[in-house]
């Protein structure tokens, strides 16, 4: 009896000392974790109390002399490690994975840089999402956003994740045919296609290379040029030379880009685009542009920002009818979103023997002498001509026979309520009747305010419409005119009427004036009313 209490408590003991193994192995090699190299799977123990006729093991205090104590061990299923740094391909790769075999997944994010065999990590991406690595195949995938923090801020590269990333390509030449997220770079945005991690001058860096995007145009950051993320900041290296695609809209102009060039100059961070190009403009027509040519610097952005932008530009088009030419120098204005067109042109209305020039010079200084003041040149607002003030100078016109001279204002009125386009000359003028001692000399100021005293209303100087002269009507000065021996006199009005009918154009004088007689005490004044209208009372037709 004493004997068989003594194995019973021996099995007992035997029995809980192999259940204690079995839960430490158990425990041990499924949460074991490892680091720097791929984890392995574990077999467990199992130990079991068997009859000797095979039936399952039985309860210690169902045990008799019949039964046997036989340890055996047994395989456990295969299990997922845990693991925190993968070094594949020369990259580490940190994060909160399970594996099995050479696949490790994670589900939090990943951080991604050179595997430098030292404790200085210093992660380059950021992987999130569903993340999958295979060590064997040196492929990696995330199903969230591909971020990087080399710069110290986060930036994301790619927001609609990756798959199959080959990392043999990401530390050489680059994972290219990417579809990446806006990146800004020096005040631009940039939008990658190729993604790489190297090592610069021992600095781990993010290289990227794609395009970068500026007033529509579309700017080719690659063969030798990139943009640079690391500890530095974000740098953009270059851009190539010629514009990708795309056509440069500014101020509702589209100007072609296809022969223009892009220079870059690091130090200043500062883009400039020259070249030859077009553009139509409402009221304008197509006219040439060559940005840079001349005197003029193109279009210049600095940091992002727009700095200026100048160009030639060469114009033939019709303006109330006559054709306008002007090779001239256009700017833009950021702030007030219009283009300004300055220097000469000419105006030509008429045709045949009948045509006049008019000479203009687009944005001039004030002219105090001939009562003209500073103008802007022509405007170009939303893509359409808004306005054109200019000075003029029109030499040697015939009208009515005589010779039209003046050095004047000219403004532009667009069509509206039925009345088309419209080109006004305000200012000093003179209309030369006659040749040698029997010239005279008409002074007119086109475009006058009211004048009370000589009954004289207000002018609207000399207008051109449809192509021709439409009409005149000026304060007249007639001064020491020799008419019947005396000498005429006046302050008026001119107007103007075109030829119609067989009957010649014609300037007409209406207003105050007289007529002197002789010399001295022998003087005789005749006090006249030129265009009046009928005096009954003193039998005076109008």
């Amino acid at each position: 009896m004493k004997k068989n209490m003594f194995f019973h408590k021996l099995f007992e003991s035997l029995f809980e000392s192999c259940a204690r193994l079995h839960r430490y192995l158990d425990l041990s090699f499924s949460s074991r974790s490892f680091r720097r190299g791929p984890s392995r799977r574990f077999s467990g123990f199992r130990s079991s109390l068997e009859r000797l006729d095979g039936d399952a093991p039985l309860p210690f205090a169902k045990l008799s002399k019949s039964s046997v104590f036989r340890p055996s061990i047994e395989m456990l299923e295969a299990r997922y490690a845990l693991a925190t740094d993968i070094a594949v391909g020369g990259l580490l790769f940190r994060g909160d994975f399970t594996s099995l075999g050479s696949v490790y997944n994670a589900s939090s994010v990943v951080d991604v840089g050179f595997a430098t065999g030292s404790s200085d990590f210093k992660s380059l991406l950021q992987l999130n999402g569903s993340i999958s690595l295979d060590s064997n195949k040196g492929m990696f995938s995330a199903s969230g956003n591909i971020n990087t923090v080399a710069s110290g801020s986060t930036v994301t590269l790619l927001s609609g994740g990756i798959n199959n990333a080959n990392i043999s390509a990401l530390t050489s030449t680059g994972l290219a045919g990417l579809t990446g997220a806006n990146v800004s770079v020096k005040g631009l945005s940039f939008t990658l296609d190729s993604l790489s991690l190297q090592n610069i001058s021992n600095l781990p860096t993010v290289r990227l290379q794609g395009a970068v995007s500026l007033y529509g145009m579309s700017i080719a950051v690659n063969n030798s040029n990139y943009v640079q993320i690391n500890s530095n900041g974000i740098d953009l290296t270059g851009v190539t030379a010629t514009v990708s695609s795309g056509a440069l809209s500014l101020g509702g102009m589209t100007l072609g880009s296809s022969q223009m060039v892009v220079s870059y100059t690091t130090s200043s961070q500062t883009l400039s685009v020259t070249g030859s190009s077009s553009a139509t403009v409402s009221g304008l027509g197509t006219m040439t542009v060559g940005l840079g040519s001349g005197t003029t610097q193109g279009l210049v952005v600095t940091n992002g920002a727009f700095v200026g932008f100048g160009a030639t530009v060469g114009i033939s088009t019709l303006i109330a009818g006559g054709t306008f030419t002007s090779n001239s120098t256009m700017t833009y204005s950021n702030s007030a979103n219009t283009f300004t067109i300055t220097g000469n042109a000419t105006e030509v209305f008429g045709t045949g023997t009948d045509a006049k020039t008019l000479s203009l010079t687009l944005g001039s200084a004030a002219d105090v002498a001939n009562n003209i003041p500073a103008t802007s040149g022509l405007v170009i607002k939303n893509n359409k001509l808004d306005s054109l003030d200019a000075k003029a100078v029109a030499s040697n016109w015939t009208i009515a026979g005589g010779t039209f001279n003046a050095t004047a204002l000219v403004t532009y009125a667009a069509a509206a309520g039925g009345n088309p386009e419209t080109l006004t000359i305000t200012g000093n003028a003179t209309e030369v009747f006659g040749t040698g001692t029997d010239a005279k000399t008409l002074t007119l100021t086109l475009g006058s305010a009211a004048d009370v005293a000589n009954n004289i209303p207000a002018t609207a100087g000399l207008v051109i419409k449809n192509n021709k002269l439409d009409s005149l009507n000026a304060k007249a000065v007639a001064s020491n005119w020799t008419i019947a021996g005396g000498k005429f006199n006046a302050t008026a009005l001119v107007t103007y009427a075109a030829a119609a009918g067989g009957n010649p154009e014609t300037l007409t004088i209406t207003g105050n004036a007289s007529e002197v007689f002789g010399t001295g005490s022998d003087a005789k004044t005749l006090t006249l009313t030129l265009g009046s209208a009928a005096d009954v009372a003193n039998n005076i037709p109008a």
